[in-house]
């Protein structure tokens, strides 16, 4: 266990992307059984296109979902690029939610709202406060910029501070 507890407000936000995640997965499983029981003319019919598009249109909602458990499921680690696919993954819902909604589907304001709580909760100051506690020192990755192919300290610039 770390040192520094992971705070509540990224609690928090791991409890609801996981949330997000299973229940997007569990809806994609149902549409998935939904399709393959029905006749391709019923898919035709309900979806407008073939089984094989409507399969091909699954594919990224079920990768989005399953980022999203991945990224709650890996956010105790802590870093930048967590701090990074947080990021994106809120920047995803809420373009997302915006689509739908210029499309004039109003379901994804739900996902919308839950999106901007995560990210009130993973901006917090708390947050933001562990994120960089949990960031690797220069102390213990190396004593300085390393060249990138010779594994030599790369030379430093003239007047620039290294940290």
């Amino acid at each position: 266990m770390s040192a520094n507890p992971m705070p509540l407000t990224l609690r928090v936000a791991r409890a609801l992307l996981y949330i997000t995640a299973i229940l997007g997965l569990l809806m994609m499983s149902l549409m998935l059984i939904g399709v393959v029981v029905m006749t391709e003319d019923e898919v035709v019919r309900e979806m407008g296109v073939g089984k094989g598009a409507t399969f091909a249109f699954m594919v990224p909602p079920v990768a989005f979902y399953v980022f999203t458990f991945y990224l709650a499921a890996t956010l105790r680690r802590g870093g930048r690029l967590r701090q990074l696919l947080m990021r994106v993954l809120v920047a995803l819902l809420l373009v997302n939610a915006l689509v739908s909604v210029l499309m004039g589907d109003l379901g994804p304001l739900l996902d919308a709202l839950s999106a901007t709580v995560v990210l009130i909760l993973h901006e917090s100051r708390s947050a933001r406060a562990w994120y960089r506690s949990q960031a690797p020192s220069e102390a213990a990755a190396g004593s300085g910029p390393q060249a990138p192919e010779t594994g030599e300290t790369a030379p430093e610039a003239p007047g620039v501070p290294t940290s």
